[in-house]
């Protein structure tokens, strides 16, 4: 009893996590394409000093928030799937990875309506395969993991 009491609390917390992650995507996906391109730029130029290679770089930093971000949200995810223990492995996995593909074209139809900025089916895109390769090494490692085990 008190076990299931322990996971429900995770659940929540897990809950509380993704909302305000959530929170987090849409406001920097509410910023203009200016706004947007400004922040990077700033820490762009930040950390390379040199104000040639900082404008080479933006596009990279960018892209690396983007795929943190998103990183971010598929561990919430997943980690709310482990608050169940009895939802099969593969159930997880796919739970989790529908809610970051839903995330993701929400985000990117919200960016249809945001001056500068636009809404890319190849985002979606990129979400998901950022998503199915953090599983596939998540999982690589569990099982290397138990076979040394053994």
């Amino acid at each position: 009893m008190e076990n299931k009491k322990v996971l429900e609390n995770l659940r929540k917390i897990c809950v509380v996590l993704i909302v305000i992650w959530m929170i987090v995507v849409f406001i920097f996906s509410h910023q203009t394409g200016e706004g947007s391109s400004g922040l990077s730029s700033k820490i762009a130029e930040f950390l390379f000093k040199n104000e040639q290679l900082a404008e080479k770089m933006e596009a990279f930093i960018r892209k690396g928030a983007h795929m943190t971000e998103y990183a971010v949200g598929a561990i919430l995810f997943y980690s709310y799937c482990l608050t169940y223990p009895k939802m099969p492995a593969k159930k997880r996995i796919i739970f989790a990875e529908m809610c970051i593909v839903l995330y993701a074209i929400t985000d990117e139809l919200h960016q249809l309506f945001i001056p500068g900025r636009n809404g890319s089916i190849i985002d979606i895109l990129i979400d998901a395969a950022r998503w199915n390769a953090w599983n596939r090494n998540t999982l690589a490692c569990k099982q290397n993991y138990y076979r040394s085990r053994i």
